[in-house]
């Protein structure tokens, strides 16, 4: 985990809102997936879902809700998704989260992709989540938690590691042993499967189950 973000992530944690929220701004964008091999992620704070399923299209919903606050509604207004292909990659960004706190703001991103993708997701404070891995997949969260939900044939290894917090990897032979004390890691490599897992969390938990 890269310091600069971790310092961003530790400095964002209280910006994590806990109550229930009205959406104010919904984008959406689909891109075709032929000549793509991976799809690159960029979330400062917010929930982001990926989901890894049969098709030929890639599918993102990005929702901001707020209070009843003018200064969200007023944040939410400037928090937009950039995009970008170069070299195979679909690389995808939120962009405009306000520099000073979250204004009560709560972020929401979905990703619908074809299981053939590789996927490489950075999230500075918030929940990661990822159901139908088949291709290599690295996830980074500053602050949080990343939970990984993946067929146990598609898998040949699985690498973990928290910098304060816990690990847990259950397969259909059983749960591998972390090590560490404040932090903990994870090195499995017992799949028989192609694809590699990499999750790593600065502080919070780390869950992958492969089914």
């Amino acid at each position: 985990m890269k310091k600069g973000m971790m310092v961003l992530a530790l400095f964002l944690t209280a910006a994590l809102p806990v109550l229930a929220k009205t959406t104010v701004k919904t984008e959406t964008k689909s891109f075709e997936a032929s000549g793509l091999k991976s799809v690159s992620l960029d979330v400062p704070v917010g929930a982001l879902k990926v989901v890894a399923r049969k098709g030929s299209m890639v599918e993102i919903k990005l929702e901001v809700k707020c209070g009843a606050g003018e200064d969200c509604r007023d944040a939410a207004s400037g928090i937009h998704l950039v995009s970008e292909t170069k070299d195979g990659a679909l690389n995808l960004q939120v962009k405009g989260w306000p520099k000073w706190g979250s204004h009560g703001m709560q972020v929401e991103m979905t990703i619908l992709m074809p299981a053939s993708l590789s996927v490489d997701a950075h999230l500075g404070v918030g929940q990661l989540s990822m159901d139908g891995l088949e291709q290599h997949a690295r996830l980074e969260v500053g602050v949080g938690d990343a939970t990984v939900h993946a067929s146990a044939k598609d898998i040949k290894g699985v690498s973990m590691e928290v910098g304060v917090g816990d690990v847990s990897l259950q397969t259909p032979e059983g749960k591998p042993q972390a090590h560490g004390f404040i932090g903990k890691a994870l090195d499995w490599q017992g799949g028989k499967g192609e694809a590699s897992l990499h999750v790593e969390v600065g502080v919070g938990s780390a869950k992958v189950f492969l089914e």
